[in-house]
């Protein structure tokens, strides 16, 4: 997952170089509920949001599919399911990990 501030400059994403699982655990980084990024301005913790960096669902098809290419089409078939499942699964954790984040104070 991908931590990120709105820039109060242009409101484009500005992503923070660190990683917590939720805004208490940037408060113990920081040292309290304020920092400053690359712009000078002051953000305060409450302003962080989290985002989704993955999407492993098509990737563990895909990879799935190449693997099962060496049965047949069957083969095929079965591990491009199976890959898709696991991406899934992968998908759905960090989707979790994103909103326990962003529901948190």
């Amino acid at each position: 997952m991908k931590l990120f501030v709105r820039s109060k400059v242009n409101q484009q994403k500005v992503y923070l170089n660190l990683s917590a699982s939720t805004r208490n655990d940037l408060r113990i980084r920081f040292n309290g509920d304020y920092f400053t990024v690359g712009d000078g301005h002051i953000y305060g913790v409450h302003e962080v949001y989290a985002e989704s960096e993955s999407n492993s669902t098509a990737g563990g098809a895909v990879i799935g599919g190449l693997v099962g290419v060496l049965g047949g089409p069957i083969g095929l078939l079965l591990g491009a399911g199976l890959g898709g499942l696991i991406g899934n699964n992968s998908d759905q954790d960090e989707n979790n990990r994103v909103n326990a984040f962003n529901r948190s104070y």
